[in-house]
C-alpha cells in the first residue's frame, strides 16, 4: 500500500502538471484527486507501522560498553583521562567521567594521585 499510494502521488503530480500545461481541467482535477488519494494512502500505511519500542536506541546510536573503553584505554598505553574518552567518543564530560568512576568502583581500573598532572588530568589506569 506504501509503495501505491506513492505511485499514486507521482502519477497525480504529473497528471496535474500535464492538464496546466494545456488547460484542461479536468486533467487537472483528476491529477489532484489521484495525488490527495496517493497521500491519504500512504499516511495510513505509515502510521499503521509499529511505533519504535521506549527504551531502545535508535538506528545508529549504540550502547559505550565497558569492554569498549578497556579497548580505547589499552589503545592510549593503558591509561585513559576523562578528556581522552570525551575527544574519542560522542559522551559529554559528565558522562564520561561516570563512566570512568564507575569503572574505578568495579576495579577494573587505578588512579595514581602521585602522578595527578600540574594542570589537574588525573589518569585512569587500566
Amino acid at each position: 500500500m506504501k509503495y501505491i499510494g506513492l505511485i499514486m502521488i507521482i502519477a497525480g503530480m504529473l497528471t496535474t502538471l500535464g492538464g496546466f500545461s494545456r488547460m484542461a481541467v479536468f486533467q487537472m482535477i483528476a491529477g489532484a484527486v489521484a495525488t490527495f488519494v496517493g497521500s491519504q494512502l500512504y499516511n495510513r500505511q505509515q502510521e499503521a507501522l509499529p511505533a519504535p519500542k521506549q527504551g531502545s536506541t535508535s538506528k545508529g546510536k549504540f550502547e559505550l560498553s565497558d569492554e569498549m573503553i578497556i579497548r580505547l584505554a589499552n589503545r592510549l598505553s593503558n591509561k585513559l583521562s576523562v578528556d581522552d574518552l570525551v575527544q574519542q567518543t560522542s559522551l559529554t564530560r559528565d558522562q564520561a567521567k561516570t563512566r570512568l568512576e564507575q569503572l574505578h568502583q568495579k576495579g577494573v581500573c587505578q588512579i595514581d594521585l602521585n602522578k595527578v598532572e600540574e594542570s589537574g588530568k588525573i589518569y585512569y589506569y587500566f
